[in-house]
């Protein structure tokens, strides 16, 4: 088996197919005759193992938001060419250190850039468990976050693999993700975020939110109308709330 490697995927027509977690399984999608994503597998296996006839060409994957660690930071500089030394030197003061063993699974992306600052956001993959990778291989990793268009400044909220996770967009970019314990939209997940937010806040990593949007699958599983409520108002924030989007592949930045 090869080593793993986050790759930044950049868009094409060469790569027609896309593999990502869904709400409750994982999902494939493949690209049409307009270059856009349709889907061909949904609500599939819990474990991406188990998926019968994966494609074996052109394949990209987006790793779940659970299986991945998002440390955005601040650097004193705005040369990205020494960006991905600076993650690295990051993690390490952070006392995070990927497995060796596995292939290459950080990587570095910029979230803003001016006047001689920076915002980074370096990722660090956990590497793969047993019945964690496809086989075979597919061509290209990237996380599952950056697959999808989110509002500018917002949280976004959704269901993956059976739990809920979120992302933090900032100026157009994605600047933080993180998975949550609960199964439900309740008051622990509320704690959560609001957790998090607080500790990017004393890392450095100012944000300008000015909306929250939470992505509903048309199941069961859904947030009530009084979770959605009781969200907002524990956030303190408007709350938009609408079907998840068809993925996108993402750009190479």
């Amino acid at each position: 088996m090869r080593g793993l490697k986050i790759t930044r995927y950049m868009s094409n027509k060469k790569s027609s197919h896309l593999l990502i977690p869904g709400p409750e399984g994982w999902e494939i999608w493949t690209t049409d005759a307009d270059d856009q994503l349709q889907s061909v597998l949904d609500d599939g296996p819990l474990l991406v193992s188990e998926i019968a006839d994966m494609p074996s060409a052109k394949l990209v994957m987006g790793f779940p938001v659970r299986e991945a660690l998002a440390v955005p930071f601040k650097a004193n500089t705005d040369d990205d060419a020494i960006f991905d030394d600076l993650a690295s030197m990051h993690l390490e003061k952070s006392g995070i250190r990927p497995e060796e063993n596995a292939g290459r699974l950080t990587d570095c992306f910029s979230v803003e850039q001016g006047e001689g600052q920076s915002t980074l956001l370096a990722v660090v993959l956990s590497a793969p468990e047993p019945g964690g990778l496809p086989s075979p291989l597919p061509d290209a990793f990237d996380i599952s976050a950056r697959f999808f268009p989110m509002a500018e400044n917002a949280i976004t909220l959704w269901r993956e693999l059976g739990r809920w996770v979120f992302a933090v967009s900032s100026h157009g970019k994605l600047t933080y993700f993180q998975s949550l314990s609960g199964s439900r939209l309740s008051g622990e997940t509320i704690r959560d975020v609001y957790l998090a937010l607080t500790q990017l806040g004393l890392q450095g990593v100012n944000l300008e939110l000015s909306k929250a949007v939470v992505w509903t699958s048309g199941s069961a599983s859904d947030p009530s109308d009084d979770e959605v409520k009781a969200f907002g108002r524990q956030l303190g924030a408007e709350v938009t709330v609408g079907p998840k989007p068809a993925p996108q592949m993402p750009e190479s930045i």
